[in-house]
């Protein structure tokens, strides 16, 4: 008998620590303390935000191009093409979130924000999966396995970058530490 188990069934039993997760070290976490990056940490965001910035240059034209090629040989090509302008605007919000990414790097200010984290209904989007964290008024896009290293309800402090609401480091509050 063929069993399928969900991905994020892993994810959930195999939680990982905020460390692991983001991937910091304690001296990264005293610096965000104080308000700073540490040169690793701007090296994996500048990471980041170049593979956002990629992506949201290139999918968009070579996707468009595909698209308006199937649009010209069928009646289909017509809801294909307007799937590809969909999907630009989908990857533009990404060229956004980077540059928010770059220029928050540029000023190097980490926020600090304290508040007991809650979860936000997962969004599909054409990219794929995005999972979404809750603490007080803010709103942060994380991976899944970031996602799963929060225990809901439980006090957290993250250190983000504010534009593009970036979290660099986290920590747990109060008696249970995930």
């Amino acid at each position: 008998m063929l069993m399928v188990r969900p991905i994020m069934t892993d994810l959930v039993r195999n939680k990982r620590p905020f460390g692991e997760a983001f991937g910091f070290d304690e001296a990264d976490l005293r610096a965000n303390a104080r308000g700073d990056l540490t040169p690793a940490q701007v090296a994996r965001a500048r990471y980041q935000a170049m593979g956002w910035l990629g992506g949201s240059l290139v999918m968009p034209f070579v996707w468009s191009i595909l698209l308006i090629l199937i649009a010209g040989t069928n009646d289909i090509g017509i809801l294909l093409l307007l799937a590809s302008i969909i999907f630009a605007v989908s990857y533009s919000m990404n060229f956004r979130r980077s540059i928010n990414l770059l220029r928050d790097l540029a000023a190097g200010q980490v926020d600090e924000l304290t508040g007991t984290v809650f979860e936000v209904p997962v969004q599909i989007r054409l990219g794929g999966r995005s999972s979404i964290i809750g603490l007080g008024d803010q709103r942060f896009p994380v991976s899944p396995v970031q996602y799963h290293s929060f225990t809901m309800d439980e006090p957290a402090t993250v250190y983000y970058l504010p534009r593009a609401r970036y979290i660099v480091s986290a920590e747990a509050k109060g008696t249970s530490t995930p």
